[in-house]
């Protein structure tokens, strides 16, 4: 039997963000969570009104769709899913079974507008939905309503569009999820976010920032920082293609910012691509294939493994 703890008790599964979610003028969704406990899925939402009053209301169904549906009926109101912005996904979740029954709601489901991200969080969807901003900023400003334009400028690694999910885990191939916890709710482009999930049917890696900094150099960003202090060098933009030759090369152009007498740029480069063939080494030794080589193989009529990466590092000083 499947069971998904309680999500008023000891924590949710799956918890829907919806700050866009508007139900009238005076009413709207802030935030939904949907657990799975005692052979059927429950939803709680928290309703906000204009006087800061709370609403907390409740359903529960065999189904997710029942389950959403009885909501609306508790409630006497109407949600509408075409303004979701993000869906975070404990990591209790993270598994084949609970994940397809999410993907069957999603796709089987004509009032979601696929225009939404994913995100990871350990954090408690009171924790999470409840936390006060510490600069009194609108939750209009949210990460939890990422804009795919700027999304590059703070991620640790790229925010995961709901329709590169889908794809991504109906072709059984690698897809990361940002992590997202309490300090990186609202938006700030001088920060990143934690860390990221490497999903696949089988597992789950999680990659830390504290951990993997440099992971970050996998990721294209612009107007980003990455700080070098001693090398005196702050790293600014970063763009990546993949080239699919003899070996999968994987080039890196980035553009720093140094000292104007100072010209130590093969320090740097040297000096990154040891950090970059170590976080190489570290995805074929914990079986992490963060390039989805299987996929690109399977695509491509190739043979690629971890040995014939290469990595092809251009670095330029601003």
């Amino acid at each position: 039997m499947r069971k998904w703890l309680g999500v008023l008790l000891l924590g949710a599964i799956i918890y829907l963000a919806s700050t866009k979610f508007r139900l009238s003028n005076i009413l709207y969704v802030s935030s939904c969570h949907l657990a799975y406990e005692n052979d059927e899925y429950k939803v709680t939402a928290l309703i906000l009104e204009n006087n800061n009053e709370n609403d907390i209301i409740r359903s529960h169904s065999r189904d997710i769709g029942g389950a959403f549906t009885m909501l609306s009926e508790a409630s006497s109101l109407i949600i509408n899913f075409r303004h979701m912005q993000s869906v975070i996904f404990d990591y209790s979740i993270l598994n084949e079974i609970y994940i397809m029954d999410i993907n069957s709601f999603f796709l089987n489901n004509s009032a979601i507008d696929f225009n939404f991200y994913v995100f990871a969080s350990d954090v408690s969807s009171e924790d999470l939905f409840s936390y006060q901003n510490p600069k009194s900023v609108d939750n209009y400003y949210s990460l939890l309503n990422v804009n795919d334009k700027t999304d590059s400028q703070f991620s640790y690694i790229k925010p995961c569009h709901l329709t590169t999910f889908l794809k991504k885990w109906s072709d059984n191939a690698l897809v990361k999820i940002p992590i997202i916890g309490l300090s990186e709710v609202y938006n700030n482009k001088n920060i990143m976010l934690k860390g990221a999930i490497c999903l696949t049917k089988e597992k789950y890696d999680v990659l830390l920032e504290q951990d993997e900094p440099y992971l970050y150099l996998l990721n294209s960003f612009k107007d980003g920082a990455l700080n070098l202090s001693e090398y005196h060098a702050i790293i600014n933009s970063n763009k990546i293609r993949i080239r699919y030759k003899d070996k999968l090369i994987i080039k890196i152009c980035l553009k720093y910012e140094g000292l104007l007498n100072l010209d130590n740029t093969d320090e740097i480069e040297a000096f990154l691509l040891s950090k970059l063939r170590l976080l190489v080494d570290h995805f074929e030794q914990n079986e992490i294939d963060f390039f989805n080589i299987k996929e690109i193989n399977n695509l491509r009529s190739k043979n690629y493994s971890f040995n014939d990466i290469m990595i092809d590092l251009e670095l330029q000083k601003k």
